[in-house]
């Protein structure tokens, strides 16, 4: 599909830069451009709410809504004027157990170091690579966060007990978190681990410090669940009723191994009813869109199936995990940055005017924009896979679908103007005064067509040792400068000339 679409929309364009289109780049860049689309175009909504602020700066009371429901200032004044009657003190505290976070699959390892270290998709993957091939941990390009089993744990706590954390562990006797042991949710591969592997006293940089994050990662799942208590303070006012929350770990648990610490008290603990003071507005305002990262760009190509309407579409791209593979995420990402589609500008991915252009220059139903082709075509993969589709039909289907592609790159497709690359003039010509350019084998006169033939050819000092001329030294050579080159003898040995450009011959001599 995208090498059809690429070859006909660059070649009937006339675009001097390619219009590379692909089933999954081209999705995935939309999805960025209507993302910047929708943060540009965002217009700021206000409204208001009712807080009672608690003394000594503790927080604040606030008016309790429906989810959805935004005030504007005079139904938020109209309500603040009919309260000042408080009654119903509830006190509410909540236990809530909070086990270990996951395993690491290739897309959270990359989403988690992007947003903690500011990683790019492809940094992560090589260096877990790295990692992978000097056996420290194991394989990367995994979609699942599970293990089939855990009889090869002891082990591999064991060769690592010299670590004070992997000591206590198995001191204590702690077991892998229980739901992180399935086997039925690991396909080719497991959760990305650390291995027996425990000589990483040379591990430096990038490597040591990816590392680190996967061993606490994987040592984590070992912990008792952090245990998290939330204090809620109401009280009503007439109809309608006001609200405040404080949380605190009173068991650290796995956190302790993330540096997170414990509160002695929660700040709501002493609050009382005396404590609240005046009602007042307070004025809110929603918020445009995030622009994406890498970490979350490559987690909405994995949740790719939440742009679909249609229920069965959904389910299909889930099945498949999104868009693109575990594997190749990464490089689709790279690769719509190597076509100056797309951009980071501190950390934050924004499409570019030719990838707007592009992206633009096609119908919104265009196939190739949609996320559903993919799950159109998985469709088709799986009824082949159950024995209700041949193998002819899907062929069938997918010139089809080819055909139907290259009608509407014929019908829309046109030049864009952030495609046009200007040639760099790289002199004036001697002879005639037209501009020069560079082409592959040298430097020629834009004016051929009219009869000149001035060209100074990058291999002219090839025999004496020097395979090419650089563009400097041919803006040199073309104002009619002297260059000192380096050469070589046939003996071998090298030394160093003026040259200078014959412009009746097209030659470049030695000064003698």
């Amino acid at each position: 599909m995208g090498l059809n679409a690429t070859q006909l929309a660059t070649k009937v364009t006339g675009n001097q830069k390619v219009l590379s289109l692909g089933r999954v780049q081209t999705p995935t860049l939309a999805m960025i451009v209507k993302r910047d689309l929708a943060i540009e175009n965002f217009s700021k909504e206000v409204f208001y709410t009712v807080i009672a602020p608690i003394k000594d700066g503790k927080g604040a009371f606030e008016l309790k809504s429906d989810k959805d429901e935004r005030l504007d200032k005079n139904h938020a004044n109209t309500i603040l004027n009919m309260l000042g009657n408080r009654t119903g003190w509830k006190i509410d505290k909540e236990i809530k157990k909070e086990k270990p976070k996951g395993l690491f699959d290739l897309t959270t390892l990359q989403e988690y170091m992007n947003k903690k270290h500011k990683w790019g998709a492809k940094k992560t993957l090589t260096v877990t690579q790295k990692l992978y091939e000097s056996k420290f941990v194991t394989y990367p390009r995994t979609d699942s966060t599970y293990i089939a089993s855990d009889e090869n744990l002891p082990g591999i706590l064991e060769k690592h007990q010299d670590n004070d954390v992997v000591n206590h562990i198995l001191t204590e006797g702690y077991k892998i978190e229980k739901t992180f042991v399935n086997p039925s949710k690991v396909n080719d591969h497991e959760a990305i681990t650390i291995t027996t592997n425990a000589n990483t006293k040379n591990l430096e940089g990038d490597q040591k410090l990816l590392y680190n994050e996967i061993f606490t990662r994987f040592i984590a799942a070992f912990y008792p669940y952090a245990v998290k208590e939330i204090t809620t303070l109401s009280f009503s006012d007439g109809e309608y009723r006001f609200d405040t929350k404080d949380s605190r770990y009173i068991e650290l648990g796995w956190r302790s191994l993330y540096d997170e610490e414990k509160k002695s008290e929660d700040t709501l603990s002493n609050v009382t009813l005396d404590d609240i003071l005046d009602y007042e507005l307070k004025e809110k305002a929603t918020a445009p869109p995030k622009y994406y990262t890498e970490g979350s760009l490559i987690n909405d190509m994995k949740n790719a199936g939440k742009f679909l309407l249609d229920k069965d579409e959904r389910k299909m791209l889930s099945v498949v995990q999104g868009i693109g593979t575990v594997a190749t995420r990464a490089e689709i990402i790279e690769k719509l940055y190597q076509r100056e589609f797309i951009m980071n500008k501190n950390g934050k991915i924004m499409s570019t005017a030719l990838g707007r252009e592009l992206i633009n220059m096609m119908p919104d139903d265009f196939s190739l924009y949609n996320v559903k082709l993919t799950a159109f075509f998985e469709t088709l993969l799986a009824s082949i896979e159950k024995g209700e589709l041949s193998t002819e039909v899907f062929y069938e289907e997918l010139e089809g679908m080819i055909n139907k592609m290259a009608k509407e790159i014929r019908k829309n497709a046109k030049q864009l103007s952030s495609g046009k690359k200007e040639k760099e003039v790289i002199a004036k010509c001697p002879n005639c005064g037209r501009p020069m350019y560079e082409n592959q084998k040298g430097y020629s006169c834009s004016g051929y067509k009219e009869g000149c033939s001035t060209t100074l050819w990058k291999n002219g000092l090839e025999k004496l040792g020097k395979k090419n001329i650089s563009k400097t030294e041919a803006q040199k050579l073309l104002s009619g400068k002297k260059v000192n080159v380096a050469l070589k003898s046939k003996a071998g040995n090298k030394y160093k000339k003026d040259v200078t450009f014959n412009t009746k011959t097209n030659w470049i001599e030695v000064v003698k």
